[in-house]
């Protein structure tokens, strides 16, 4: 789009770019007529949907962003294990080494989960950017209520981190949420997911 403008001039080339992804989700709401939506962006999904909501804030109304990227940027020192780990996993891949690979950002493990990542990263080669940092001013014009999750143990995401730059990045945080015991990937436990879900789905029906 001609209109796009370069958001994210002062980030690295290792990020994701500025606002392609917002208009993105523009043209999906106008395909199926939609003048606006709540939304729930988890990670790279709560970059996507802050990017939206610059560039149209009119089209997100109620919105939860959980471990949102775009907020700030990812704690690389946090994550040198799991590079390494990566890359021992990428020389001799087996079981053990995709589940020490994932360790470090999931709540815990669940083996049908971990046997799809492990055909994902055989398979599959998506793009490894990190979303960009959303500049401070960018969402000044989106008065939609937010509601913030954070993971008291994410290591890609610091959960003190985000919800220190999204109380001025985020104009209108109703509800922030911090889960105790939890990394950066959901837990799969139902019990302890529900303690996540159910006020998440209560907030976002209004």
């Amino acid at each position: 789009r001609d209109e796009i403008r370069d958001w994210s001039s002062d980030v690295c080339s290792s990020d994701l770019p500025g606002l392609e992804h917002g208009y993105w989700i523009v043209d999906i709401l106008d395909g199926f007529g939609l003048e606006s939506v709540s939304a729930l962006g988890c990670s790279l999904g709560g970059y996507v949907l802050l990017r939206a909501a610059q560039v149209a804030p009119e089209r997100i109304g109620r919105a939860a962003l959980w471990v949102p990227g775009g907020v700030i940027k990812p704690s690389y020192s946090n994550m040198f294990g799991l590079i390494g780990a990566g890359i021992m996993y990428s020389l001799r891949p087996t079981t053990a080494r995709l589940e020490r690979m994932l360790a470090p950002m999931f709540t815990d493990i669940d083996d049908e989960y971990v046997a799809f990542m492990g055909d994902s990263l055989a398979h599959v080669h998506p793009d490894r950017r990190f979303p960009a940092t959303l500049p401070d001013g960018a969402l000044d014009a989106w008065r939609a209520p937010v509601m913030l999750i954070t993971h008291e143990l994410d290591t890609v995401f610091p959960a003190g981190d985000v919800e220190r730059r999204a109380a001025t990045l985020i104009p209108n945080i109703e509800r922030s949420m911090r889960v105790p015991g939890a990394r950066h990937m959901p837990p799969f436990d139902q019990t302890h997911l529900a303690t996540i879900t159910d006020p998440l789905v209560d907030f976002l029906e209004g």
